[in-house]
């Protein structure tokens, strides 16, 4: 039986999410969009970094392990999409027939 102690809520916190694993698969993540030698190969993980990022469970700071890597995370993906819109040449709009 799980119980909430007001006294220990990053105990708690750490009990309800895998924080650590979380954290792991969001270094592991960091480390393959700096590795990836072009954008076809950041857009892939900027994909990957997306889907993570939905199962953030955005607690507060004190809550979270020391590193929690959330926050780069989304400065990384912020990083990549500026670089693709910078490629984005709106001169030629296609339309899908």
């Amino acid at each position: 039986m799980l119980s909430a102690h007001d006294d220990a809520p990053a105990e708690l916190a750490a009990r309800l999410w895998d924080l650590a694993d979380w954290a792991d698969a969001g270094e592991q993540l960091l480390g393959e969009i700096a590795q990836a030698a072009d954008i076809p190969g950041r857009f892939v993980v900027a994909a990957a970094m997306v889907r993570h990022l939905l199962t953030d469970p955005m607690l507060p700071a004190e809550l979270l392990p020391a590193q929690w890597p959330g926050t780069r995370l989304r400065e990384a993906y912020h990083d990549f999409a500026t670089e693709l819109a910078k490629h984005l040449d709106t001169s030629q709009l296609l339309e899908a027939t």
